[in-house]
């Protein structure tokens, strides 16, 4: 049920119109805010400011989500259609943008900001040391507000009135009563959104967070939160949805989250803290039990159960309501991320691993390794040279070798989440394979100058690989091959049997693949578990998938040792339509939030939540290169600065002495700082780009002479500086931090 679609009459039909009224209705959704801000009226302006802040965090998508609601609202509507022709006929003939650019141009000039409009919050922190960097946390910066020309100062105007080039007099608030009726498609679809179902962007805070929380999709969009008791609840919800899958119930956190929003609304005793663990499993069993594809069907399902446990009072049309309700917050969720999901992707990459331990199934041993881009090496099998490497093949990225392991474990023509299944099985079994072996049959996981490789038979005694790029080929029958355990060689024309050719680049599996990198399972302690598996394993994966269930269910349902599926430190390579971002721990690292918040930097008085941004720039940086430490225990922001501590990192109020983050890890060694704030922008990119080709791992400032903060920057993609803030949850560094004020590079060598 990860992507649940209610079935109703009319959601797919003329999918041309659709399209057209989703842009139409997003386009109206934008130009609606931009008129609510400069109408000066107090929730109009909040709701407007509420929207662009939304689209500035998400690129435009939150209107295009609104949008596509919008289109929905009208298909339930007895004048929807007219309401549609309308909002189609305003944005195609212009007027709604001429609108629409009046109003942006008058709050440029001083109208509402749409940030303070939408009450985003900024916290500026203390004032960092030099090389400290400040403590700004994520919100919304006061817009710049550009003096326009053309304004006539012979005569007063009303304060609600604004005059710009190639425009009249006009008075926003008596545009916004005329204009927002006509696009109810926009700003009035908000207002109804408001008001009866409470989906607004933040309304979708709490299925972020427990989508988040839970490993469900969130389309690619960083939520955090401080809120203890909010933390608390997602973990719980978490907790819940494993317990329940592990007793077979399909059920997300999304579902759960869906019904305790609509439960909240109608009850305000409902809170976080009121919904207990046994709430919540309550909840989770009567939505998992309660569904179906029909949303009518579904809703009449909460009605008789958990609605009818909490508004015993009310009628079965009321409460049926309520369900639809919860219906309208999954769909809407799942609109508003689809857009982002990156599973069409098929990028490759590195990714670092953090292994705790493995488990056996008979034993778990205790493994504390830091592996960045493992490399695999193929040996032989039996009659082959049993336990030598393969002659002529070269080294595998880890990621690579998954991707072949799929496809030659079971070719093309599954279904997606079967592919997800294997590779995150082919994956753990690889990891854990030469510690169940005893380093036996050539099967071990070594280093060797420096560089961790994990040395792997290639055939069906341990796995086979087929090079996704090559193909595969062999010097006996395929079914011989299978049952003597042959060697598999790359190359569909190698040796005299062509086992499979190269896969094509646009192939289903390698999105498939590609959208579970460095995912493994493990168990209750964080230890990889050894899964294995056979054709007879493979057909019940086959069978799970097809009764609902997606691949973390499955993983889960099937294999005891499994507790969760865990995701480690991947970097994607190229510029796919993948995500473009580190992934992984790391990239998630916040200043000002964690449970380092309130470590001091030396003897600065100074935390990390105020000063820390440089310092847990740079532990991004050392997390994603995947080299060693003198850290003991977990890796993080507080665990660096408590060593930096001990190693004189920092003097003079909060000051980083950039040689002693080689003391704390000595394979990441400080190389340079340059000034770049006279450079052009240009200059910057292409410098930045000449640091990052020659390998190095950069830090950045990025407010120059208007303040203090550091960044890490993680690769450029299409010209797009994509940057780990300790500061926000932006990734696009110039759209975050004007380029003018990017003033210098810090940058370090790793190995």
């Amino acid at each position: 049920m990860s992507a649940y679609k209610a079935n109703r009459n009319g959601d797919s039909s003329n999918l041309s119109e659709k399209e057209r009224a989703d842009k139409n209705n997003a386009q109206n959704v934008r130009n609606a805010a931009d008129v609510a801000i400069a109408s000066g009226h107090p929730v109009a302006a909040a709701i407007g400011g509420a929207v662009k802040t939304a689209d500035k965090i998400t690129g435009g998508k939150a209107s295009e989500g609104l949008g596509k609601a919008a289109t929905k609202v009208m298909n339930k509507m007895p004048n929807g259609k007219a309401m549609q022709n309308a909002s189609n006929k305003l944005n195609e003939s212009g007027a709604g943008d001429a609108i629409g650019k009046a109003a942006a141009m008058k709050n440029g000039a001083g109208g509402t900001s749409g940030a303070t409009g939408a009450g985003a919050k900024a916290s500026s922190g203390a004032q960092g040391a030099a090389g400290a960097g400040d403590g700004t946390k994520a919100g919304s910066e006061m817009p710049k507000k550009p003096l326009l020309g053309n304004k006539d100062n012979s005569k007063e105007k009303s304060p609600d009135t604004f005059s710009g080039e190639g425009f009249g007099n006009i008075n926003f608030k008596k545009v916004a009563m005329i204009l927002l009726p006509v696009i109810v498609v926009g700003f009035g679809f908000i207002l109804l959104i408001l008001s009866a179902y409470s989906v607004t962007m933040g309304g979708f805070d709490e299925a972020f967070g427990a989508a988040g929380a839970s490993g469900e999709s969130t389309g690619n969009l960083n939520y955090s939160t401080n809120d203890p008791k909010a933390q608390a609840f997602y973990k719980r919800i978490n907790e819940v949805k494993l317990s329940l899958q592990m007793s077979g119930k399909n059920i997300t956190a999304v579902q759960i989250v869906a019904v305790y929003r609509v439960l909240s609304s109608k009850d305000a005793s409902i809170n976080y803290e009121s919904m207990t663990t046994d709430k919540l499993k309550a909840i989770g069993i009567a939505a998992a039990d309660g569904y179906s594809d029909d949303a009518d069907i579904y809703a009449s399902n909460l009605a008789d159960s958990i609605f009818a446990e909490y508004f015993p009072e009310y009628e079965f049309e009321r409460r049926k309501n309520l369900g639809m309700q919860v219906v309208d917050y999954i769909e809407n969720y799942n609109d508003l991320v689809s857009d982002y999901n990156t599973t069409t992707c098929a990028a490759q990459g590195t990714c670092s691993y953090t292994i705790k331990g493995i488990n056996t199934g008979n034993t778990s041993v205790a493994k504390n390794l830091n592996a960045g881009n493992i490399k695999v090496r193929l040996m032989n099998c039996k009659n082959q040279g049993w336990g030598t490497p393969i002659a002529g093949e070269q080294l595998i990225d880890l990621e690579k070798y998954i991707l072949g392991v799929v496809y030659g474990e079971m070719g093309e023509g599954q279904n997606t989440e079967v592919y997800k299944v294997q590779a995150v099985v082919a994956r753990s079994f690889a990891l854990s394979r030469p510690t169940a072996m005893n380093n036996s049959g050539g099967t071990k996981l070594i280093s060797e100058n420096g560089q961790t490789i994990l040395q792997i038979r290639n055939c069906t005694e341990d796995q086979v690989y087929c090079d996704p790029d090559q193909g595969c080929s062999t010097t006996v029958s395929a079914v011989e091959a299978d049952r003597a355990g042959a060697t598999i060689y790359s190359g569909a024309t190698t040796k005299p049997v062509t086992i499979k050719r190269a896969l094509a680049q646009d192939s289903p599996l390698r999105s498939a693949v590609s959208s579970v990198m460095g995912q493994v399972a493990v168990d209750s302690n964080g230890y990889i578990a050894n899964i294995g598996y056979q054709s007879t394993i493979q057909n019940r994966w086959k069978q799970m998938v097809s009764s609902g269930m997606d691949y973390k269910q499955v993983i889960i349902s099937d294999y005891s040792l499994v507790s969760s599926i865990v995701e480690n430190t991947c970097n994607i390579n190229g510029t796919s339509s993948c995500a473009v971002g580190a992934s992984g721990p790391y990239a998630n690292w916040k200043q000002y939030e964690g449970s380092w918040v309130n470590i001091t930097l030396g003897n600065s008085g100074k935390t990390i939540n105020q000063i820390g941004c440089l310092a847990t720039s740079i532990s991004m940086l050392i997390a994603k290169s995947g080299v060693p430490t003198n850290v003991q225990g977990d890796f993080n922001p507080g665990s660096f600065v408590e060593a930096m501590n001990r190693n004189g990192g920092f003097v003079n109020g909060g000051n980083l002495v950039w040689g002693a983050v080689q003391r704390v890890a000595p394979q990441f060694k400080y190389v340079n700082k340059i000034n770049i704030h006279w450079m052009s922008q240009s200059q910057k990119l292409s410098k930045l780009q000449e640091l990052l080709n020659q390998g190095y791992y950069v830090v950045a400032e990025v407010k120059g002479d208007t303040g203090q903060h550091w960044v890490a920057i993680d690769n450029i993609s299409n010209n797009q500086i994509v940057m780990m803030d300790p500061g926000s949850s932006s990734t696009n560094m110039w759209a975050r931090y004007n380029w003018a004020n990017t003033s210098c590079f810090s940058y370090f060598k790793a190995g």
